[in-house]
Parts: structure tokens; C-alpha cells; sequence
């Protein structure tokens, strides 16, 4: 004798059900948890005409072959977006846009305010996070020059979404400047194509006067990407000797030109701060070294001095705010006399 196969136990076990409460309800008034025995022979019934029709079609296999049970495959596939959406995925999971994303969207539709306090879920220091490009979406950025000595950056944005990165009133690059902590200056490709022939001209100009070679030799460096004498003093060697159009004399000599030109600027700027520091060490309480560190950054009167703010000189100089305090009311003195 065969046995039943396990894969029409639900199916057998409805008919079963059907039969059972069936009869109860037709001789017994019998009630499960408040519920007929008639109510539950017709749920049975159902569960035997979803078997009989599985057995019967020839689209499912798996239905043909697991008659009711197949059916809570296709159930939970439908169900699965919503399941996963709702209790599996986090707020930052879903593709192509995660729920923090689409809720942006959503509450700039409806002109509501869409920043959200206490940080970000969003690990800003992980790998592949680019902060910036983060801060001015949805604008694509095209590419950024860095400049860290001015810490600032240009981002180079496509003309038609230049209204978009900068945002109303200038709120989208205002932010992304507060967040990344640095200058930024939105333009077109047209417009930083400008820039940087304009920057070019620059540079040519500087290495043709200051290092006395011809436009083609400034040229080469400018294209080269060298921007200042000190570069082409102090780069890597092996660098410059990747130049096709310069040979080793050709470099020994651009280098040494450099540095002499350095040096003689160095000289010119030790003189002219002595000079400026003359008029500070005048002033009571002031000693040589702070002189010449006032004057280097550009503050090379008393009165200069008597303008500042403390902040204003602790930023430019790194003196500590007692030691900058005593020096600024010190050349305040004369004020109240």
C-alpha cells in the first residue's frame, strides 16, 4: 500500500475539515470560539476548491504538484516589497532612491521644510561618501578645482542646473559652504573655462618675467599644471624630467632660475618687515619676534594694530587672546588720552 504523498496532506486535510464540520453543523449546533461549525465547513470548502483547481490547471507546476500550499509562494512574493519595505529595509536600503531621499522629494513637492535635526543616519566618513557633491544635490557636479591655500573650491556645474546648485536666495551653496567649511564658487564649464585661461595668462606671464624664458617654455608649464616658482623650485625632479619637451640641462636650469627668484623675493620681504616693524617695536610691551610676525601679516602700524578684534588677531597670527587683548588696548592707549 502507497502512502499518501506529503505534498497533499493540506489538500486532504481540507476535505477532511469540510466533511467534519459539515456534519457537525448539519446535526449538532456546534460552535468553535464563537464560530459555527457551518462557517468553518464553508472556509474548508474553499481551502478544497483552491486544491481542486490547482490539481486541475496546467500553468503551475508547483501549484499542480503542492495543491494549496503552492499558494502561499505566490502570497508571499506579492506581499515581499512591502515586507521588506516596511520591516526589513532601513531608511537608507532602498533602490534607486532610499526613504530619506524619496522624503525629501516629498516634502519639497508640498513646500515644507525638508531638513531634518540631530545629524544624519548616512555615514559621511565612509568610504565612497563625496561630501560635497552630498551637499549640493540634486545639481550634478561636473568637476571641482581645489584651492587650499585660499580654502576655497569652484565646482563646475552644467549652465542649466547653475540655478539649481546655488539654490533660492543662494541657500543651497550657502549650506553646502556652512557644512564642508569651505569657500565655494558655483560657475558654468563656460565660465571656468574662462577662469582658467584667465589664470593661464597669469602664470605664463609670471614664469616669462620671473624666470626669464620664452612664451613656448611657459606654455609647457602652465599645461604641465605649475602654478607658482615654488613648484617648479622644489617638485620632485623625476617629475619634470617626465617633460617631453625639456631635457635635464632644461630643468637644472628652470629649477635653479626658481629658487634664485624665491631667494630674492625671500630678501625683499625680510627687509620690507624689518622695516614695517619698526613702527610696532615703538610701542610699549612689544618685543621683536611679534613685531615680525604682525608685519608679515600685514599689520605693520599701531594703528592697524588698535583696529583689530581679538578673534581678528588670534585667526591671523595664532597669538593666544590674553597676550592679543594686552597688545590691541595697548595701542588703543592713545585713544583715551
Amino acid at each position: 500500500m502507497k502512502y499518501l504523498p506529503a505534498r497533499y496532506i493540506a489538500f486532504v486535510l481540507s476535505i477532511v475539515g469540510m466533511v467534519v464540520f459539515a456534519g457537525f453543523a448539519s446535526f449538532h449546533s456546534m460552535s468553535i470560539v464563537g464560530i459555527s461549525a457551518g462557517w468553518i465547513a464553508a472556509g474548508f470548502a474553499v481551502l478544497v476548491a483552491i486544491g481542486v483547481w490547482d490539481i486541475l490547471q496546467t500553468r503551475h507546476a508547483l501549484r499542480r504538484n503542492y495543491p494549496i500550499l503552492a499558494n502561499l509562494r505566490f502570497i508571499l512574493e506579492k506581499v515581499r516589497p512591502e515586507i521588506r519595505q516596511y520591516f526589513l529595509e532601513s531608511d537608507l536600503d532602498g533602490t534607486p532612491f532610499n526613504r530619506i531621499k524619496r522624503a525629501v522629494v516629498y516634502q519639497r513637492a508640498k513646500m515644507q521644510l525638508e531638513t531634518r535635526p540631530f545629524g544624519t543616519q548616512q555615514d559621511v566618513y565612509g568610504e565612497g561618501y563625496e561630501w560635497l557633491t552630498h551637499s549640493l544635490a540634486p545639481a550634478e557636479v561636473s568637476s571641482i578645482m581645489v584651492d587650499e591655500e585660499a580654502h576655497s573650491m569652484d565646482v563646475v556645474v552644467e549652465e542649466e542646473q547653475l540655478a539649481q546648485s546655488i539654490g533660492r536666495a543662494g541657500q543651497n551653496v550657502r549650506l553646502a559652504s556652512e557644512l564642508t567649511g569651505w569657500e565655494l564658487n558655483i560657475m558654468t564649464v563656460d565660465q571656468a573655462s574662462q577662469k582658467n585661461q584667465v589664470e593661464s595668462s597669469t602664470f605664463k606671464a609670471l614664469f616669462m618675467e620671473r624666470l626669464d624664458v620664452d612664451e613656448e617654455v611657459a606654455d609647457i608649464l602652465v599645461q604641465e599644471g605649475f602654478s607658482t616658482l615654488e613648484e617648479v623650485a622644489y617638485v620632485p625632479i623625476n617629475e619634470m624630467l617626465e617633460i617631453e619637451s625639456f631635457d635635464e640641462e632644461t630643468v637644472n636650469e628652470l629649477r635653479a632660475r626658481a629658487r634664485n627668484a624665491l631667494l630674492t623675493e625671500a630678501i625683499k620681504s625680510e627687509e620690507s618687515v624689518e622695516n614695517a616693524a619698526e613702527d610696532l617695536l615703538n610701542m610699549q610691551g612689544m618685543d621683536n619676534q611679534t613685531a615680525r610676525l604682525l608685519a608679515s601679516k600685514g599689520v605693520t602700524t599701531v594703528q592697524a594694530l588698535a583696529d583689530l578684534a581679538v578673534d581678528d588677531l588670534t585667526e591671523l597670527t595664532g597669538i593666544e587672546a590674553e597676550r592679543a587683548k594686552e597688545l590691541i588696548m595697548t595701542a588703543r592707549a592713545p585713544w583715551f588720552e
